[in-house]
């Protein structure tokens, strides 16, 4: 069995890999997840822990590849056809009315990544890295899973949607901003005609940091740029690929992406496409590559490891930290969504020591819920797909905040010493690696 299938979806999500032929299986553990966590928090209330805050990060939903598999040889059972008419028809109920607005509440920034997507357009009539239905469909039932925990089971929240208690930012990409509206509609229902358009907050590209982003740091976008065009650095990845592109009838003067593999055959399978029998067999060596690939770039080797994560993930948990010193300042809103993507999930699962070498599902998400006792104490719990996390090693799921705060120090940098380690600003060319 393929790891594409093994980890497959389970229904809103648990592998990028696959997620149509197990959806069975995903929501069998997405429910085994959902009350475990309820069960867990029972304990807490019986230790006194009220839960304050939560903030949530999750990759996007289904979507079409970015790039299509080379094909020098223009065999057939390679030109995937991404059909526009059914790939997207219906799933209206699936998302609420939006509006997409900068930080600061002005004007939404122009969409650089996502114009530079729908220059690709696959047989079919399909844009490159757009959200299906399908994708659509998982991040609605991860909303369900939200409703049933935080505001049917636990009461944290009211069952109808609030901007007092409730903040959503997302990438300024359609299939994030897309998958913030749907999990919205998971949660709220029907509820969401009376509130209006739901604000999403987002980011330009010369600042956002909700990816690990290599345009406008001089020092990592010099190891991105290359990196991308030659994993081979990667241990073990040299031979694989040249095996593969043989297989392809790939020549030598070709380079092959092993991630844009893997990312197209996720979507194949998860859209349930056709794929070719000779390469089923490599599915499994595929995913485990492209995962070590992944991996590299967002934490490259070890003695490098510290400062390329301050700069892939570095201002997203500092993010996290003030969130968290809010709450005992006694303002701060309950809930917050971050709609991101596999290499946001993937840097801050390596910043946190808890990467468990497999790429993050379609609709994976990491939490981290903070809780209060009746001393004015904080302790924050990290989650990642329904499992609670021992972050940085430590031996506790459930840490005091200013022990958070401390384990979590070596790597958080602010916007200034980000800057410094970048040693300045360039010409912006956005990741790759979305």
């Amino acid at each position: 069995m393929s790891a594409f299938r093994k980890f497959g979806l389970f229904g809103t999500a648990i592998c990028g890999i696959c997620v149509a032929k197990t959806a069975l299986v995903k929501m069998a553990t997405a429910n085994a997840s959902e009350g475990e966590s309820s069960d867990r928090f029972d304990d807490l209330r019986n230790r006194g822990l009220e839960l304050k805050m939560v903030q949530v990060f999750f990759r996007h939903g289904a979507r079409t590849p970015l790039k299509g598999i080379p094909n020098p040889n223009n065999l057939p059972e390679l030109e995937t056809v991404w059909d526009k008419e059914t790939l997207f028809a219906g799933g209206e109920h699936l998302m609420v009315d939006y509006q997409v607005k900068s930080l600061d509440g002005g004007q939404q920034p122009v969409m650089t990544i996502e114009n530079r997507y729908r220059k690709t357009v696959f047989k079919g009539g399909t844009f490159a890295g757009q959200m299906t239905t399908l994708g659509k469909s998982q991040m609605y039932d991860l909303g369900k899973i939200y409703k049933t925990h935080y505001i049917d089971n636990l009461k944290f929240l009211e069952p109808t949607f609030t901007t007092e208690h409730i903040y959503v930012r997302s990438t300024n990409i359609m299939r994030t901003i897309e998958s913030a509206s749907c999990v919205l509609a998971g949660m709220f229902g029907e509820t969401m005609k009376k509130h209006g358009p739901v604000t999403i907050y987002t980011d330009g590209p010369e600042t956002e940091y909700l990816y690990p982003n290599a345009g406008f740091c001089k020092k990592y976008k010099a190891f991105s740029s290359a990196f991308w065009h030659n994993s081979d650095q990667v241990p073990g990845v040299a031979r694989f690929r040249r095996q593969l592109q043989d297989i392809l009838g790939m020549p030598d003067s070709m380079y092959l992406d092993l991630v844009r593999m893997r990312d197209n055959l996720a979507a194949m399978e998860a859209h349930k496409l056709p794929i070719p029998r000779y390469l089923e067999p490599l599915m499994d060596i595929i995913d485990r590559r492209a995962t070590e690939i992944i991996k590299y770039y967002v934490t490259k080797s070890e003695s490098e490891k510290k400062e390329v994560l301050q700069v892939t993930c570095g201002q997203v948990l500092q993010m996290i930290r003030e969130n968290i010193q809010s709450v005992d300042k006694g303002s701060y809103q309950k809930f917050h969504i971050y709609s991101c993507h596999d290499t946001t999930l993937v840097s801050m699962l390596c910043g946190l020591k808890i990467f468990d070498n497999r790429w993050p599902p379609y609709a994976a998400d990491l939490i981290f819920e903070v809780y209060q006792d009746k001393d004015g104490r904080c302790f924050v719990r990290t989650l990642y797909i329904g499992k609670e996390q021992r972050i940085m090693n430590n031996p506790e799921t459930i840490v005091p905040a200013e022990r958070f705060l401390e384990l979590t120090s070596e790597v958080a940098v602010t916007e200034e010493r980000y800057n410094e380690i970048c040693e300045g600003t360039g010409e912006h060319v956005a990741t790759s690696a979305l």
